[in-house]
């Protein structure tokens, strides 16, 4: 018996290998928002009374967690890291255009914490590379910020169990497998008797994730559910109104990330009209971009096949189209989509970097204004500048940390 316990261990240790990165967004690179900082480090077997259940997928010690910062610049990581945690991979069901499949994400619980733990849902930033999705531990964003927390990462439409084009920026199939992962997670804790605080429920996510959170907390205070009662959310860099983003873009005639404009018009495409793709991008690059948007690739290796130039990438007439009184139907459902026209009543900061390339911290700006005049409480619902910071992930993850744990 402890022969085969040791053999294991040695297996383990020899075989498995946890690829994590802390995702620093720093613009220095030319790169889009994300700029990924993988590294390999080994996990460390220890004793885990989750082993044994359903969706099991390894253990990280606390000193793994610290390596993942210290590896990635971040210094003085033992203010972050208390826990040794599990991690998990959920498979679900969900609904896309009415109809149910399987989506999937993970969890992650840190093992014998001081109090019962609250959960914070943490939606990810856009992705391309299947491989990418929280399940296929191999873009744990959140993992070690959250670490006094059980954090729910969802894969989103698009990824690892549900093959289907990404539906970015498009609310309900946003919103659905949140939703959907909230309830069959929290049952996945009661079911194996994990405990957890039942009173809280945080919200939180960077860029695409930040416009999930605030898609998600809208359908949320508007048809409540039951067990699922924001405590408080914290949307960071979202293009929260998705037809200004839109049209601050294209006011300009380059953008630094190609792979974003082909993925949200092959999106809104795909999911309302399925037009010739040649309608949108010129060649060699239009017959291209469904094998660069398969989840073969990343953001860096589509980028490296693209253009940033829009005369070189977008078809003139759409490009002309778009920027004076055409493409009606596009610009209708980029506004119907968006989430800043309403009014949030949930405890709600919207951080944003003042000099955000990506997704200009104007949007932001509006948002918050938006959400006032629309009524919500200034005193409840706060705009927070982050003055000189790009489109970048720790300096807002660091303030939301400390703003969580003020919810005692």
């Amino acid at each position: 018996m402890k022969s085969t316990l040791k053999q294991t261990i040695k297996r383990i240790l020899k075989n498995v290998w946890l690829f994590l990165f802390l995702l620093c967004f720093s613009y220095s690179c030319d790169n889009e928002h994300f700029q990924f900082l993988s590294k390999e480090v080994p996990i460390v077997y220890i004793q885990d009374p989750y082993r044994t259940l359903p969706g099991y997928k390894f253990t990280a010690s606390t000193q793994t967690l610290k390596d993942i910062y210290k590896k990635n610049g971040v210094q003085y990581p033992d203010s972050f890291i208390k826990y040794t945690v599990s991690y998990h991979r959920l498979v679900y069901t969900t609904t896309y255009k009415g109809k149910q499949i399987n989506a999937s994400g993970a969890i992650i619980i840190p093992i014998n914490p001081a109090n019962p733990p609250a959960i914070v849902s943490f939606q990810h930033g856009t992705m391309f590379a299947d491989r990418d999705a929280p399940s296929k531990a191999s873009s744990i964003e959140s993992f070690p910020l959250f670490n006094e927390y059980i954090v729910f990462l969802p894969d989103y439409i698009g990824y690892d169990e549900s093959a289907i084009l990404h539906p970015y920026y498009i609310f309900e199939p946003s919103v659905m497998p949140v939703i959907d992962m909230l309830k069959a997670g929290k049952k996945y804790l009661n079911d194996n008797h994990i405990p957890y605080d039942q009173n809280k429920l945080f919200l939180s996510g960077h860029s695409e994730g930040g416009y999930v959170t605030v898609a998600v907390q809208k359908e949320l205070e508007t048809h409540p559910v039951a067990g699922l009662k924001i405590t408080a959310s914290a949307p960071s860099a979202g293009p929260y109104d998705v037809g200004a983003t839109g049209k601050l873009i294209f006011q300009n005639n380059t953008y630094p990330s190609p792979a974003y404009l082909i993925l949200i018009l092959s999106a809104y495409n795909d999911f309302y009209w399925q037009r010739p793709i040649t309608d949108f991008f010129q060649q060699p690059y239009a017959n291209n971009i469904p094998n660069l948007l398969n989840g073969s690739y990343n953001e860096n290796e589509i980028n490296q096949r693209l253009t940033t130039s829009f005369s070189v990438l977008i078809t003139p007439g759409f490009l002309n189209d778009y920027r004076a009184a055409g493409e009606t139907g596009f610009k209708e459902m980029l506004k119907l989509n968006s989430v800043n026209n309403w009014a949030p009543k949930t405890p709600t900061r919207l951080y944003h970097g003042t000099v955000d390339d990506i997704v200009p911290y104007e949007i932001s700006q509006k948002t918050y204004e938006s959400f006032i005049s629309n009524g919500s409480d200034p005193s409840i619902v706060k705009l927070v500048p982050l003055t000189g910071i790009g489109h970048e992930y720790l300096t807002a993850y660091l303030l939301i940390r400390e703003w969580f744990k003020t919810f005692k």
